[in-house]
C-alpha cells in the first residue's frame, strides 16, 4: 500500500510539473505576459491533453502487443541481410527522389563558412563570420567542431578537382543517403530480433520515408553528422542495457564499440562529449564488478580527454587551429542575463551592470537593439574575447545569484528561445535550397529545376499547416512529448532500470533548452533514432 502511495504521488508530480513547464513554454515561445490565469489555463490544458496522449498511447502499444495474424508482408520484416538491402533500396529511392528535387543538395551558411574558413588558410577572418568581431589568423577554427569542417572540405575539393563545386556537395548527398538507407534498414529489419510486431516496423518504415527525414537526409550541415555516428551510438548503448537486463554476457566488443562511439559523437558535435559523459555514467550502476565498472567509466571520461587534451591541448596549437570560443557555454547565460536587464534593470547593482557591460561589447543604452528575444546571437556574437578570467568568472558567480532570485524570469527568458520544443505548435523547420557562396563558387541550385523544386517545398509547407497532420511535423511531438509517452510505458511495462534507455535523450532535451536557437536540426538525433527509442516497451521478453 505503501508503495502505492509512492507510486501515485510520484505520478501527480508529474503531471502537475510537465504541464507547468509546457505552459511556460507556450507562453515564452510566443511572447506572451506571464500572468497567472492563462498560465493556469493552458497547465490544465497540457495536463488533458497529456493524459490524452497517455491513455492513446498505452491503447496502441496494447493492440500492436497482440498477436498478429501472419501476413504476407511480414516476411520483408524479418531479419536477414536481403531485408536489409531490400529495405535500403527502398529508403535510398525516396531519398534520391529529394536529392534530385533538390540537386546538387542542400546546406547551411555554417557549412560554407566552415569550407571557407578551411580554404583560406590562415588568412584573418573574423571568429564567428560576423564581421564586427575579432579576426583570428588560423588554419581552421575549432568555432564549429574541426572533423565536420575537414569532411565537408573534402568533397568540396573533390568537386572542384572535377570541375565544378557542386558535385562534390551532389556526391556528398549520396554518400549520405546511401549511409542511412542502409542504418535505417538495419533499424527496421532488427526489431525482428525483439519480437517487436511487424506493423511497427512497418510504421518505423514510414517514418523512416517520411519528408522530415528525407530533407535532413540530403543536408550537408554537421547535425546530419553527428547524428549518424548518434545512431550507432544509441544502438550499442541500448544493446548493453537490453543484456545487462537480461543478465546475458556481452560481446567483448561491446564496451570498445560504446567508447568508439562516445568519442565519434564527441568529434561530430560538441555537445556529444556531455551527451556521452552522462549517458555513459547512467550505465555504472548496471556493472556490479570493479573491473566492469571501470571500463565504463573510460569510455564515460574519453571523449572529455579527447577533446580537452588529445585535441585542445596537443593538435590545435600543433596545427594552428584556433579553439572555439567561452561565448558558446556562456551563450544561454548571457542571453538571461540581458533579458533580466531589460525586464527588471532594479534587480541588478550598478557594479554587476558594469560587469556584464564589459562581457559583451555593446553600449548600454543598445541592449535593447542588439538582444533578439528568440535567438541567442544577438547578445552572443558581440562577446568581448579580451574579457579577463577575473570578470568571468565574478560574471558566472553573478548570474548564478540572479538564477537564484529570479528563477521563473531566467526560465522564461531560455524558453522564449527554445519553447517551441515543447509547446506543440512549432513547426519543424528543414533545408529547402543551398545558397551560391561567392566566395566558394559553389552550392547553387540550378534555374531548370526551380519549377519542379517550388511545387514539392509548396506542398511540404501545405502539409505542415494541415489540421491534425500538422502534429506529426511539429518539433515538439517527437522532441519531448512521445519521449515522455515512452518513459511512461517503460515504467509500467518493463523494468525501471530501463529508463536508463532515455537518459541519451533527457541529455539532449537540456541542451534544447540551452540551445542558440529554436532548429529541429538540433533535435536531429532524436528524431533519427525515434523509432528505436519508441520500439522499446513493445519488445518481448522471451525474444531473441
Amino acid at each position: 500500500m505503501h508503495m502505492k502511495n509512492k507510486h501515485g504521488i510520484t505520478k501527480w508530480i508529474v503531471f502537475s510539473i510537465f504541464p507547468a513547464f509546457i505552459a511556460l513554454s507556450d507562453i515564452a515561445f510566443h511572447e506572451a505576459e506571464l500572468s497567472a490565469g492563462p498560465f493556469i489555463g493552458k497547465t490544465l490544458l497540457y495536463a488533458v491533453l497529456l493524459l490524452i496522449l497517455l491513455f492513446l498511447s498505452d491503447q496502441l502499444y496494447s493492440f500492436l502487443m497482440k498477436p498478429e495474424p501472419c501476413r504476407r508482408w511480414h516476411s520483408f520484416f524479418t531479419f536477414s541481410r536481403k531485408n536489409i538491402f531490400r529495405l535500403s533500396v527502398v529508403i535510398f529511392a525516396v531519398y534520391a527522389m529529394f536529392l534530385y528535387v533538390y540537386r546538387p543538395g542542400t546546406c547551411g551558411a555554417d557549412t560554407t563558412n566552415q569550407i571557407w574558413d578551411l580554404v583560406t588558410g590562415m588568412e584573418p577572418l573574423p571568429f564567428d563570420w560576423w564581421p564586427w568581431q575579432e579576426k583570428v589568423s588560423a588554419l581552421m577554427n575549432d568555432h564549429h567542431p574541426v572533423v565536420t569542417t575537414l569532411i565537408f572540405t573534402f568533397f568540396y575539393r573533390l568537386g572542384l578537382a572535377a570541375g565544378n563545386p557542386n558535385y562534390g556537395l551532389f556526391l556528398y548527398g549520396l554518400c549520405q543517403i546511401s549511409c542511412l538507407a542502409i542504418l535505417f534498414s538495419y533499424i527496421v529489419c532488427r526489431m525482428d530480433r525483439f519480437g517487436i510486431p511487424k506493423l511497427f516496423a512497418l510504421f518505423s518504415l514510414i517514418f523512416f520515408c517520411s519528408p522530415v527525414v528525407a530533407y535532413f537526409s540530403i543536408s550537408m550541415i554537421k547535425d546530419s553528422l553527428f547524428s549518424i555516428v548518434f545512431v550507432l551510438f544509441y544502438l550499442e548503448y541500448t544493446e548493453i542495457i537490453r543484456r545487462t537486463l537480461k543478465k546475458e554476457t556481452l560481446s567483448r566488443s561491446a564496451l570498445p564499440l560504446l567508447l568508439l562511439f562516445s568519442v565519434g559523437i564527441a568529434l561530430m558535435n560538441k555537445k556529444g562529449m556531455y551527451i556521452a559523459l552522462i549517458s555513459d555514467l547512467a550505465l555504472l550502476p548496471l556493472f556490479p564488478g570493479c573491473r566492469a565498472k571501470i571500463r565504463v567509466l573510460c569510455c564515460a571520461l574519453a571523449p572529455v580527454f579527447v577533446i580537452t587534451v588529445l585535441m585542445g591541448r596537443i593538435l590545435f596549437p600543433l596545427f594552428e587551429i584556433y579553439p572555439g570560443g567561452k561565448q558558446e557555454a556562456l551563450g544561454f547565460t548571457l542571453q538571461q542575463t540581458a533579458g533580466l536587464l531589460l525586464e527588471n534593470p532594479n534587480a541588478f547593482s550598478e557594479e554587476d551592470k558594469a560587469l556584464f557591460f564589459r562581457i559583451v561589447d555593446i553600449p548600454p543604452e543598445e541592449l535593447e537593439i542588439r538582444f533578439y528575444p528568440d535567438r541567442v546571437d544577438g547578445v552572443k556574437c558581440h562577446f568581448n574575447f579580451f574579457a579577463s578570467d577575473e570578470d568571468l568568472a565574478a560574471y558566472r558567480k553573478m548570474w548564478f545569484s540572479q538564477v537564484l532570485r529570479h528563477p521563473i524570469s531566467m526560465l522564461k527568458i531560455s524558453l522564449t528561445v527554445n519553447g517551441g520544443y515543447f509547446a506543440p505548435l512549432k513547426t519543424a523547420n528543414v533545408f529547402y535550397y543551398a545558397d551560391y557562396e561567392e566566395n566558394l563558387g559553389a552550392f547553387q541550385q540550378p534555374e531548370s529545376g526551380k519549377p519542379l523544386w517550388e511545387a514539392v517545398t509548396y506542398r511540404f509547407d501545405n502539409a505542415e499547416h494541415k489540421p491534425v497532420l500538422s502534429l506529426f511535423f511539429t518539433d515538439a511531438f517527437v522532441l519531448f512529448w512521445f519521449p515522455i509517452a515512452t518513459s511512461y510505458l517503460l515504467l509500467k511495462r518493463c523494468k525501471k532500470a530501463s529508463l536508463i534507455c532515455m537518459v541519451p535523450l533527457a541529455a539532449n532535451i537540456v541542451f534544447l533548452v540551452l540551445g542558440p536557437v529554436c532548429w529541429t536540426r538540433y533535435g536531429l538525433c532524436q528524431i533519427f533514432t525515434f523509432p528505436i527509442w519508441a520500439s522499446l516497451p513493445l519488445e518481448r521478453s522471451g525474444a531473441e
